[in-house]
């Protein structure tokens, strides 16, 4: 019997410890085998997946408001020291940032040129594939650096030459960070 009480206390402390964000999330600690329990309410057992030892609620995953809020509750979790560092990169990716639409007028090596007359550096040297004629692409601000949406991929870009204004580049206003990458040009 008491053993049990111990048991059923420790069980209840590492839940009770979740934190704010792995409490909106439904999120806890696997156990030692990191196996996560299933929880019946209602008549309904809910599923977990276990991600980086901690367990999430399948429709957590599924809810994209609170999928959002995964990546916090995992660190909240594991790396409460990294919790504020977190927290400021997931709010610069929530707030309007500079943005255009422009058009690729040639690749040389990691040199990116545009139909304006800038020059980027592929800073990271991913391979953005084949870009055809005046190929589309995405530039916009994430943080400090600047990030390119082309073919799918967003890659890390360093300004070598900009222009500021050309007809062929549109500004794109009053979107975040999150908005940009979830566009059909970063996906």
């Amino acid at each position: 019997m008491r053993y049990l009480l111990i048991f059923t206390l420790m069980v209840f402390h590492t839940l009770a410890n979740a934190g704010v964000f792995a409490d909106f999330v439904g999120a806890y600690l696997a156990d030692e085998d990191g196996l996560c329990l299933s929880e019946k309410s209602s008549g309904k057992t809910s599923r977990y997946i276990n991600i980086f030892d901690v367990c999430l609620p399948k429709q957590m995953v599924q809810d994209v408001e609170k999928r959002e809020l995964m990546i916090l509750a995992v660190t909240e979790l594991k790396y409460p020291e990294n919790l504020d560092e977190m927290m400021r990169r997931e709010l610069s990716k929530r707030q309007v940032t500079e943005a255009y639409k422009v058009e690729i007028d040639n690749l040389e090596k990691d040199e990116i040129k545009l139909v304006d007359g800038s020059v980027f550096k592929n800073v990271h040297g991913g391979h953005l594939g084949y870009l055809g004629y005046r190929k589309e692409a995405l530039i916009y601000k994430d943080g400090k650096q600047w990030r390119m949406c082309v073919n799918g991929a967003p890659i890390t870009i360093e300004p070598v030459v900009y222009v500021n204004v050309h007809y062929s580049k549109s500004v794109i206003s009053d979107m975040s960070v999150r908005k940009i990458e979830q566009m059909k040009l970063c996906k």
